[in-house]
């Protein structure tokens, strides 16, 4: 058996990257992409000859690989040009070896997991394509398969309807024609395919000729869900591949590094980051569905009507609230909106904490003073009217983010009513009390508590609350309307966008299954705090939060080695809280709480790893 590289494109896509060396050599774990391939096709054991196909950098290539690879054979072939042909040339300019050899065909910008290659060569169908389910992040072409997994019919990626998606399967580029295939059909239909309409195409177009004229036994060969795969074509590409298909420490490195965009990775289950996973409901996202097209093409709305939106969601007087993109956006405004021109503001921060706040404030403008618990992290009454002399600025999460410590109503009425004596600015952060027990919940967003309060701020992240992250919505709400309105200035006009703020719009019709959904979480996060407490070797610290701060009790891994054989063996996500300030580097993890079957997942993989260690 023959195996054919087709390498003679030049990648302009990757920059930099392939200047002086064509898309095959760029590094990918240490290692060049091709040579990556040509270990995976050695490997293999079935192939007695690589034939590569260069152009672009041949030379650069040749030099690279040489001539034997590890004791595998390699030839060229040229394709003199390269930079006016596309891929279905350099398949032509192998033709006779399809013709002589059952074979192989591979491009040489493919990652792929290091068994897939001898277990497709092997596989017992003759004439077949690598395929794996479409994912939202793939492009290209897609086919349909029959009942038993015969080809239908190839879709390019300009011609795939979305709304069919979930019947089809991506072209993972590798393809392996035996050699009567090649005689009967495909080389016969490549020849005219290239006389009608040039070389400037892909090969692809004449399989998606053959399965609508022709009937053949060409089959998908669909990877399992575990068996990885990415097609190199630009710098983002090679970064998505590092995070599916690197080592453990750099696909957590990457993983991390992301702070979301997780859609590109659908089997990614994501207990790092915090959000309502009960809410929205599907009546709400068919509504916002219904207008896409419309809020797609419109402007937002500016600050007054995002007020008037929020308002009206949450009982206070319009001139009380604000709406910014996120919770962060309003943080930094904030922030802006108090730095001190002469003498700098002392900002009481309790660690640790969302460690936003210590970015925002940890500058030339402010002075923080820090109160650091320790563990079991349960700070009360008395620690904060302690704290407060000390400080001009007081951020109070409640809960608290990571610890998930909640301090009651009695006891944030006394904190405020202390506020007012010492003239002091308070910013409490409500982002996760809708998750409290019933018994615990209580709000600080009403026009009473505002009114009397008025040195008092409330923010809340919508985002958080609501489920809705990726429209970045948050409040800032307060008495003081002179300051909220200093605030406002440092947003943009049109900081959210349209989506958002149609949320905000209809969100209200949808306010019972809200509440309901935060029942569910408050059931889903005692069931998992009981779970979990099942560990000899973890301790569970109380929450009335979407999630549950752990420590590890185990010399068997810390708080990072457990952070990565999630990842690497479950694809789990965890929060490492080692390297965060207030922890020193002890063994914590945050833990967010999702629905009662992945939480029963993620129980389920640490009972196995308890078992293995």
């Amino acid at each position: 058996m023959k195996g054919i590289i087709l390498a003679a494109g030049m990648g302009n896509r990757l920059g930099k990257l392939t200047e002086n060396a064509t898309k095959g050599q760029v590094a990918f774990g240490g290692v060049s992409l091709i040579v990556r391939l040509l270990c995976q096709i050695r490997e293999a054991g079935v192939f007695d000859e690589v034939i590569i196909v260069a152009g672009y950098q041949k030379s650069n290539l040749m030099d690279h690989i040489s001539t034997s690879f590890q004791g595998l054979k390699v030839t060229y072939l040229e394709n003199p040009i390269y930079d006016s042909t596309n891929n279905i040339y350099s398949l032509y300019l192998a033709k006779h070896i399809l013709e002589e050899n059952d074979c192989v065909i591979f491009e040489s910008d493919l990652v792929l997991d290091d068994e897939v290659v001898k277990k497709f060569v092997i596989s017992g169908h003759t004439n077949s394509v690598m395929l794996a389910k479409y994912e939202s992040w793939m492009d290209g072409t897609v086919v349909e398969l029959g009942k038993e997994n015969q080809i239908l019919k190839f879709i390019p990626g300009k011609a795939l309807t979305y709304e069919k998606t979930d019947s089809y399967y991506k072209t993972v580029n590798v393809y392996k024609f035996s050699k009567g295939f090649s005689v009967r059909h495909y080389i016969p239909f490549l020849e005219a395919y290239i006389k009608s309409f040039g070389t400037n195409c892909y090969y692809e177009e004449v399989l998606k000729i053959i399965s609508f004229l022709e009937h053949t036994d060409l089959k998908g060969y669909v990877l399992d869900p575990q068996e990885l795969w990415y097609e190199i074509d630009d710098e983002h590409d090679l970064y998505n591949a590092e995070a599916v298909l690197g080592d453990e420490k750099s696909k957590l490195s990457n993983i991390s590094s992301r702070y979301g965009g997780y859609w590109r990775f659908p089997d990614l289950l994501d207990f790092c980051y915090l959000v309502n996973p009960y809410y929205p409901d599907d009546r709400l996202i068919e509504e916002l569905k219904g207008n896409f097209e419309d809020l797609l093409r419109q402007y937002p709305s500016g600050h007054k009507i995002q007020s008037l939106l929020a308002a009206r969601n949450f009982g206070v007087d319009k001139d009380k609230i604000i709406v910014g993109n996120g919770g962060t956006e309003l943080i930094k405004a904030f922030a802006d909106t108090f730095k001190g021109e002469v003498i700098k503001q002392k900002v009481g921060i309790i660690l640790p904490t969302f460690e936003e706040y210590w970015r925002q404030f940890n500058n030339d403008d402010f002075e923080i003073v820090s109160l650091n618990t320790k563990a079991p992290f349960n700070y009360g009454l008395s620690d904060i009217l302690d704290f407060m002399n000390t400080v001009d600025i007081l951020i109070l999460v409640n809960p608290d983010n990571p610890s998930g410590n909640t301090l009651n109503m009695n006891d944030m009425i006394k904190i405020l009513d202390y506020s007012l004596e010492l003239n002091l600015t308070i910013l409490v952060d409500e982002s996760f009390m809708d998750f409290a027990d019933r018994e615990v919940y209580f709000t600080l967003i009403a026009d009473e508590s505002l009114n009397k309060y008025r040195n008092m701020f409330v923010l809340k992240s919508i985002s958080k609350s609501y489920g809705v992250p990726g429209l970045r919505l948050g409040i800032l709400s307060s008495g003081n309307t002179d300051a909220l309105g200093e605030i406002k200035e440092y947003l943009s006009i049109w900081n959210i966008n349209s989506f958002a703020e149609y949320y905000l719009d209809i969100s209200y019709k949808y306010q019972n299954e809200y509440n309901k959904s935060r029942l569910y979480i408050s059931k889903a996060r005692n069931l998992f705090i009981k779970n979990l407490e099942q560990f000899s070797w973890m301790k569970v610290y109380p929450s009335q939060a979407n999630y549950v701060l752990c420590e590890l009790l185990t010399d068997k891994f810390n708080s990072n080695r457990l952070t990565q054989l999630l990842l690497n063996e479950y694809n789990i996500l965890i929060k490492d809280c080692s390297l965060k300030l207030g922890f020193e580097g002890k063994s914590f993890i945050r833990i967010a709480v999702r629905d009662e079957y992945d939480n029963s997942m993620l129980i389920k993989a640490l009972s196995e790893i308890e078992y293995r260690c």
